[in-house]
C-alpha cells in the first residue's frame, strides 16, 4: 500500500504537457510524477531534469537505461527496475541484456566499455559510496569528461527515484509488472522484493 496515493486524473490537467513527454517517452505516466505533482515546481523541475539526462546525446541512451538498472537494484528498488526494464525494451535494448545486467561482468553480450560505466553505476549506487580514482582511470579509457557527466547524470537521476519511490512506496503500475516479470526473472525479481 502506498504511503501517498497519486493525486487523480482531474487534479492533473494543468500538467498535460509535461506528462505528454513523459508518456511518449515511457508509454504511460507513473505514480511517483501523480504524487510528485503535489508540489508543482518541483515536478516541474525533476521533469525537466528528467527528460535532458534521458536525452541520446554524448551517452547512448540504451546504455543509459542499462546503468540506472543497474543502480536502481543496488538500491533495492523495485519500482525502478520495473520501470527501466519496461521503457528500455520499448526502446529496443536487447532483452538478453536487460535480463543479464547483472552478470555484467562475465556475460559475453557486453563490452568491456559498457562493463566500466555499469560496474561505475553499481559502485556508484552502494552505500557507502565505493566509486574510488580506478574507476575513473578505467572509465576514461572509453570515454570523454562530458560522457562520464553524462553517466554519473543518469547514476544520480535513478538514485534520487530509488529513494523517492521506496519512501513512498509508490504503486507499481501494471504494464512495468508485467515486463520486470518476464525480463528479470533470473533475478528472481518480484515487486515488494527489496534485495536481489
Amino acid at each position: 500500500m502506498p504511503n501517498m496515493s497519486p493525486l487523480e486524473p482531474q487534479a492533473l490537467t494543468s500538467f498535460e504537457p509535461l506528462f505528454d513527454a513523459m508518456h511518449e517517452r515511457m508509454g504511460f505516466i507513473p505514480n511517483s510524477l501523480k504524487t510528485l505533482a503535489r508540489k508543482p515546481r518541483l515536478l516541474e523541475l525533476f521533469v525537466e531534469f528528467a527528460l535532458e539526462t534521458s536525452k541520446d546525446d554524448a551517452v547512448d541512451m540504451q546504455l543509459k537505461y542499462l546503468l540506472g538498472l543497474v543502480a536502481s537494484t543496488v538500491s533495492g528498488c523495485r519500482y525502478c527496475q520495473a520501470h527501466l526494464s519496461e521503457t528500455a525494451s520499448r526502446e529496443s535494448v536487447d532483452p538478453e541484456k536487460i535480463a543479464q545486467v547483472w552478470l555484467f561482468e562475465t556475460s559475453e553480450l557486453f563490452s568491456e566499455a559498457e562493463r566500466s560505466a555499469l560496474r561505475f553505476a553499481r559502485d556508484a549506487a552502494s552505500q557507502p559510496n565505493a566509486v574510488t580514482a580506478e574507476h575513473y582511470t578505467e572509465l576514461y579509457t572509453h570515454y570523454s569528461e562530458e560522457q562520464v557527466v553524462e553517466l554519473l547524470a543518469i547514476i544520480c537521476l535513478f538514485r534520487w527515484l530509488n529513494c523517492w519511490n521506496d519512501t513512498m512506496a509508490t504503486e507499481l503500475e501494471a504494464k512495468p509488472m508485467e515486463t520486470a516479470k518476464r525480463l528479470l526473472s533470473a533475478q528472481e525479481w518480484e515487486a515488494g522484493k527489496h534485495r536481489v
